[in-house]
């Protein structure tokens, strides 16, 4: 018989308790523009998403903010769920040096891809302060893809993992596959909203994430991404509606322009 969460350790008093629930610890991604709207980065206990079509750059921030996580010498856990572990290991040895203050562990889920209640005692074990899932909808939660909607399947991963920050004091940064509004005639549409067709993945994955930012390229030859803030939790709300980043993608590197 299972027993009944004790849900009494979760309730506090507003004028009388003071739980550390919430941290002020901002973790840079090293992209300053991002930073800047983001007032400093992610937080410790938040969930941040970015939402991009196939071979948007998606992978490449990820693996952009792992490294610039691990020179300032924090602890990442990098889950590897679409590629090779060994590819991306090769990308951050292109663009590392050994560090001795700060841990990278590449996680090769390929082969065997843990489930969401694993994935908490991966995380009590190597005791992380970044935690980097590319992507989530691979991870293994309760439901399984045609039991039930996909949109369910995402939602109840991004409530795990956004349980998951908050209960192991860690920032998790991660990304999903959806379609953001494009370029036409040459010209970038400046909101980058969401189109139809993904709209309702997109609410399952806003309605739980701390920081959604939406990528769209101009023009795959020239490199550009065009990135917008879509939310920032606990922020205020961001005067630009898109900035541009030009990255190399044979090579996880971004000029700030």
């Amino acid at each position: 018989m299972n027993e009944k969460p004790d849900f009494k350790d979760y309730i506090f008093d507003a004028f009388l308790d003071y739980p550390n629930l919430l941290s002020n610890d901002f973790i840079s991604t090293g992209i300053w523009q991002i930073d800047e709207l983001l007032k400093g980065g992610i937080r410790r206990k938040e969930l941040g998403t970015i939402l991009a079509q196939w071979q948007h750059g998606k992978s490449t921030v990820l693996t952009i903010i792992g490294a610039s996580c691990y020179n300032k010498g924090y602890k990442i856990l990098h889950l590897v769920l679409e590629d090779f572990w060994l590819d991306i290991q090769k990308q951050y040895r292109n663009i590392l040096e050994k560090n001795e203050n700060g841990k990278l562990w590449l996680m090769d889920c390929v082969s065997k891809t843990p489930k969401l209640y694993e994935l908490e005692d991966l995380i009590n074990d190597y005791k992380p302060d970044v935690v980097i899932i590319d992507y989530a909808e691979l991870l293994q939660g309760s439901y399984k893809i045609g039991d039930t909607a996909k949109r369910h399947i995402l939602r109840e991963n991004f409530i795990e993992l956004r349980r998951l920050a908050g209960k192991t004091n860690t920032a998790i940064w991660t990304a999903h596959q959806a379609s953001v509004g494009n370029s036409t005639e040459g010209k970038t549409t400046s909101s980058l909203r969401l189109t139809p067709d993904r709209i309702s993945e997109a609410r399952s994955i806003g309605a739980t994430t701390d920081i959604l930012l939406g990528f769209a390229l101009n023009d795959p030859f020239d490199q550009l991404i065009y990135c917008t803030v879509m939310k920032a939790k606990h922020r205020p709300r961001p005067v630009q509606d898109f900035f541009k980043l030009a990255v190399d993608f044979s090579i996880p590197r971004i000029w700030s322009i």
